[in-house]
């Protein structure tokens, strides 16, 4: 998988929609299905709902430190990571 699925599929397990992600890392919505399809079909899925599943089991959190409000990129207070799991 490409680090560019992975980073979506990271996006999207945080609740992100395409076109949020596609702010976040400044491509195009479809660009951004583009990849979660890629990935999604490269994990033998049916859903993104299903491919995201991996990386929360795991606890594959490479952007723990982010959340995106609509409109930037805010950072999370260590404190405030650790209570969201």
């Amino acid at each position: 998988m490409s680090p560019r699925e992975l980073e979506c599929l990271e996006w999207s397990s945080r609740g992100n929609s395409a076109g949020d992600i596609g702010i976040i890392l400044g491509i195009t919505e479809r660009t951004v299905c583009f990849h979660l399809n890629n990935a999604r079909a490269k994990l033998g899925v049916g859903s993104l709902r299903q491919a995201v599943v991996p990386l929360t089991e795991v606890k594959f959190r490479t952007l723990s430190c982010c959340r995106f409000d609509g409109h930037r990129v805010k950072l999370i207070p260590p404190c405030a990571r650790t209570q969201q799991g």
